[in-house]
């Protein structure tokens, strides 16, 4: 008897490892940095969008349908900066269009990795009565006749995201960036070409714009953390509103907060104000709206058009094209004052991001490139390791440095090192033959990092 029960207990011990092994073993981590959709520049088809992003630690979302690329809170609050259009005052050659009217833009996921997601967005810039914009000048577009529209959003685990819009056109030399001149308010001295490439709009159904909006729907701020809330009630003039704020955050019924970001310098916010057809309903809406009504059904859905960010000089600009870059994303500090002081250290850090010194041999520097929030470092010669000092302070802090790395091999395994202690708590991966590492870090001092191979 005592015999079997021996056997019997060898015998099931096979099976009582494997269920052990079974019931020990935990599932592998989701990872929620996602970026699902088209890969290619088609049309979306039936799909309700063409690209979502989610994040691993927030619940707000990315969500791309041409042609709006817009962060949707979890009540499905939509935010967006809106895309190219270009209107013109000649005689010969009068016209207003943009990319909305483009039934065949596209978005589509260009590449993507564990540290970020590229989203690409193509278009042409078209009339309401679908005329393509300026195709009796050579716009040098590789895309095809008149202009044309190229934006990259360069997004990261943190829910922060690079915009970068890029216009074709043969108009550079008369190209603005906005209605009339700086300083001015209205469209008093109208000039040359206008290529608007920003607006900040607000999406939602099921409530009305004063139940999801604030009537004080915007905070403006300086680089020096000077802020200004903007009533729009009475509606504001078409002025600047706060100078010199290059720092936009709206202000929703909701626990997250859009913003925008430009360089500082040649800054202006306005309200967005044309045509004067879109006004007759705010006494009602509080804001311009559309469609134009006063009330809105519960499944209704409306969009409105609080202002426009203007970088009046262009970021870059050459024969044929224009460029701006913006910072946008979400914030959900519980004060304002928390708020306004997190995203003053973040335009820093991307505007004046920290001096990189090199400490080691065989690598190069390759510099800073605020169209992807990125240093960009290349492997020159050798295996070694690699070291690097930041700068860092006050008024230039480290928040969550990206690095773009070339030349490594990628099945070589590191450590990260942060001041000397392995740091663990990072995102990588290759991006084509690049290395892409996006590290959560805040630092206000000097800090080094160091890829320990």
């Amino acid at each position: 008897m005592k015999f079997r029960n021996k056997l019997t207990i060898v015998t099931c011990l096979p099976v009582l490892f494997f269920c052990l092994s079974s019931f020990s073993r935990s599932p592998e981590p989701v990872d929620k940095f996602l970026a699902e959709g088209l890969t290619e520049p088609v049309k979306k088809g039936n799909r309700e969008y063409s690209v979502k992003v989610t994040f691993p630690d927030e619940d707000f979302y990315m969500v791309f349908s041409p042609p709006k690329a817009a962060y949707y809170t979890p009540e499905g609050i939509g935010f967006s900066n809106e895309w190219g259009e270009t209107a013109s005052i000649e005689t010969e050659h009068p016209g207003w269009g943009e990319v909305l009217f483009d039934r065949d833009a596209v978005m589509w996921i260009e590449r993507q990795s564990p540290a970020r997601k590229v989203v690409r967005f193509r278009g042409v810039l078209k009339t309401p009565e679908g005329e393509i914009l300026h195709t009796y000048v050579d716009s040098g577009s590789p895309y095809g006749q008149g202009d044309w529209s190229d934006e990259w959003y360069y997004i990261y685990p943190d829910g922060v995201s690079v915009r970068v819009i890029k216009i074709y056109t043969g108009k550079t030399e008369d190209a603005v960036a906005f209605w009339g001149l700086p300083g001015h308010c209205a469209f008093w001295g109208i000039r040359g070409t206008v290529f608007e490439t920003q607006e900040t709009f607000i999406s939602y159904s099921g409530k009305q714009p004063p139940e999801i909006i604030e009537t004080e729907a915007l905070t403006l701020i300086t680089m020096d953390g000077e802020y200004k809330r903007i009533n729009y009630k009475p509606y504001p003039p078409d002025c600047s509103l706060f100078e010199p704020a290059n720092i936009q955050m709206v202000n929703l019924k909701s626990k997250y907060h859009p913003f925008t970001i430009v360089t500082s310098g040649n800054v202006e916010v306005k309200p967005y104000y044309m045509p004067m057809d879109d006004h007759r309903n705010i006494d009602k809406t509080v804001f311009i709206t559309w469609p134009r009504k006063t009330i809105f059904g519960p499944d209704e859905q409306w969009s409105s058009a609080l202002s426009h960010v203007i970088k009046w000089r262009w970021h870059e600009k050459t024969e044929k094209t224009l460029t701006q870059v913006y910072l946008v994303g979400m914030t959900d500090e519980p004060t304002e004052q928390q708020r306004v002081d997190k995203l003053v250290n973040l335009a820093g850090s991307w505007e004046a991001a920290p001096q990189l010194i090199m400490q080691c041999d065989g690598y190069s520097y390759d510099g800073y490139e605020i169209k992807e929030k990125a240093y960009k470092l290349t492997r020159t010669s050798g295996k070694g390791d690699l070291q690097l000092l930041f700068k860092a302070g006050l008024e230039r802090p480290l928040i969550n440095p990206v690095f773009v790395i070339s030349g490594l091999d990628k099945d070589r395994p590191f450590e990260l090192m942060i001041n000397d202690t392995k740091f663990n708590n990072y995102r990588s991966g290759f991006e084509d033959d690049n290395l892409v590492i996006w590290i959560p870090l805040t630092a206000m001092k000097d800090t080094s990092i160091k890829l320990v191979f």
